[in-house]
């Protein structure tokens, strides 16, 4: 009797409280980064990758070319905006492509400090230090926030 008493009183406090997480989920809808959207949210990735097509990959050489693909967005037409972020969180990159499809891929590529290319074949850092560490991407889709990426560079 007191189990059976207790899961009713679960019940009907999850049935009087649900309405409420609605209602605080869409009064902070406006802030920046809230996606209220569950639906598109879990139907898109975003990863990066070493080039188009291959497996997923959180940390890229400091020389290499750094490849980020949104996937599985329903058909339709697009603006994608990206803001590539270094580590020293200054704006390093900003990408601004319109697309029809589902699918759309772009990247960043690091080129080193004036004397870098002079010093590379000794030290593959040289003049790429403001590029190792922690990157950040951020992404908009027609002037909403679609996600950010993390990603690592190193030498």
């Amino acid at each position: 009797m007191k189990v059976k008493l207790l899961i009713c009183f679960i019940a009907l406090s999850l049935l009087l409280t649900a309405p409420l997480f609605v209602v605080i989920e869409q009064a902070f809808a406006f802030l920046p980064g809230v996606n209220t959207d569950r639906k598109n949210s879990k139907d898109y990735q975003i990863v990066t990758v070493h080039s188009p097509g291959k497996a997923e990959t959180d940390s890229f050489d400091c020389r290499e070319k750094i490849y980020l693909e949104v996937k599985n967005l329903p058909q339709s037409h697009y603006v994608l905006e990206a803001s590539w972020v270094n580590p020293k969180e200054k704006q390093q990159e900003y990408t601004k492509y319109e697309f029809t499809g589902n699918y759309v891929w772009l990247w960043l590529n690091l080129h080193p400090a004036t004397g870098g290319k002079l010093f590379g074949g000794i030290d593959p850092s040289a003049g790429m230090g403001d590029f190792i560490g922690r990157w950040k991407v951020s992404l908009f889709l027609n002037d909403k926030f679609l996600g950010e990426k993390v990603f690592y560079v190193l030498c």
